[in-house]
């Protein structure tokens, strides 16, 4: 090979001439050549696909900017279509499928146990323990006009409870339940660590009138109404129903698996939207109740000469979700809940019988006749009382000198007799 300079012959594999000292060029080889090329081929095919791609999704993210500056809107009181508005998109209620069911039936199981039925001479309602002293929380509405209060658990076990904070401003009373005493509440969440779009789980009544659970979603926070008497702050808006009987009852984080506020209100313009007191909200009065409970001269003092006649509420302020997905709920009814443990039992609970509406309790009731009840029956014979419950496929009878009822139980072969005191069967 020779110098590109000087012209004489170079010496092989030397990079500059020996006669002129010019570096040589080295050339590149094909291969160089078709592997640059590419390479430069397919970064200028990546930039155009980048800016192309970014350009066409602009739109989307202008919009998505513009809803997020979107002003909450003054609300009139006096206009009924701008409290609709305000509330938000209808709900839309949808099926459950199998996998959320058994998510449910699994934290509706664990909850269940320290949910009751809130009774009174003058309403029902629901509530769910708080602490392991046998305080159970429920609304103010729910125990208006009583001082006792009994409650009934899952189990259909009753008991007798005293009202130890009321207030007739804010919709939060409690009861004190002694033998409750010792029992462990289902988790509490005290903080404020919801957020608008968290999925919830709203439980009412276990033996209540509509026997549902409902499931939706946190739609609103820091909401804040008036139905008079009660003033309601920093609600929680949820796309979950409060249905009749539901009120009082807890409102279950599905991701954190805890209480996090008490289900109290419905919306007026939309019934499957519900309201309920964050926990964290109340816990200050809950705790003074707890600790200094109000005597019943001061409790009867608080309820109100009302004639049954709400006004209808007014929002003022809050935040809302805009995204229609947060607006769904799935109405999960506790008779597929009850089939997961068994028809017989669930067919028990179900009864629609209220603490002094038990059958035998009517026996002794000197209006009632005994023979006009088709599943009483009279042993001419024996002289002996029975009875068959249908719903327990369980008979019963009664013993005349000890003035009782007592039936045997199959499964573990034992005798059981009816105990006033308790209110419930025990072995002999």
């Amino acid at each position: 090979m020779y110098c590109q300079s000087c012209g004489k012959e170079r010496r092989p594999n030397s990079n500059f001439c020996q006669y002129c000292g010019t570096k040589h060029k080295q050339k590149l080889s094909p291969f160089t050549i078709i592997f640059l090329s590419l390479l430069l081929i397919s970064t200028i095919a990546g930039s155009f696909w980048i800016v192309t791609t970014f350009y066409s999704k602009l739109p989307d993210i202008m919009a998505s900017d513009e809803v997020n500056q979107i002003d909450e809107k003054s609300i009139d009181p006096d206009r009924p279509e701008e409290i609709a508005e305000a509330v938000g998109p209808a709900t839309e209620k949808k099926e459950l499928n199998e996998e959320q069911k058994h998510d449910l039936t699994e934290i509706i199981a664990a909850a269940q146990n320290t949910v009751y039925t809130v009774y009174t001479d003058y309403s029902q309602g629901s509530g769910f323990l708080y602490n392991q002293n046998g305080a159970v929380i429920t609304n103010a509405h729910v125990v208006e006009g009583a001082t006792e209060v009994f409650i009934k658990t899952i189990s259909g076990t009753e008991h007798l409870g005293t009202v130890i904070g009321y207030s007739n401003e804010t919709d939060v009373a409690v009861i004190q339940v002694p033998d409750l005493v010792g029992i462990h509440p289902f988790a509490l969440e005290l903080t404020d660590t919801s957020k608008i779009g968290e999925e919830i789980i709203a439980l009412g009544s276990p033996l209540g009138l509509e026997n549902t659970a409902t499931m939706g979603y946190i739609t609103g926070k820091n909401r804040n109404f008036v139905i008079d008497p009660y003033v309601y702050e920093n609600l929680y808006q949820i796309s979950a129903p409060i249905s009749p009987g539901s009120s009082g009852g807890p409102l279950i984080s599905k991701e954190t698996e805890k209480i996090i506020a008490i289900n109290s209100a419905e919306s007026i313009e939309e019934a499957s939207i519900g309201f309920s007191i964050p926990l964290y909200t109340i816990r200050s009065i809950i705790d003074s109740w707890i600790s200094q409970p109000m005597s019943e001269d001061e409790i009867l003092a608080q309820f109100n000469s009302s004639n049954d006649k709400w006004s209808e509420g007014y929002f003022d302020g809050g935040d809302y979700a805009e995204d229609d997905e947060y607006y769904n709920y799935w109405e999960y009814d506790y008779d597929d809940f009850w089939t997961e443990f068994g028809n017989a039992f669930w067919g028990y609970f179900m009864e629609d019988k209220s603490f002094d509406e038990e059958w035998y309790d009517n026996f002794d009731d000197p209006s009632y006749d005994p023979e006009a009840d088709e599943n009483m029956y009279y042993d001419e014979e024996t002289g002996q009382w029975s009875y068959y419950d249908e719903i327990e496929d369980q008979w019963y009878y009664y013993d005349a000198n000890e003035e009782t009822w007592y039936y045997h139980n199959e499964l573990d072969g034992l005798w059981y007799y009816y105990d006033e005191s308790i209110g419930d069967y025990i072995p002999y």
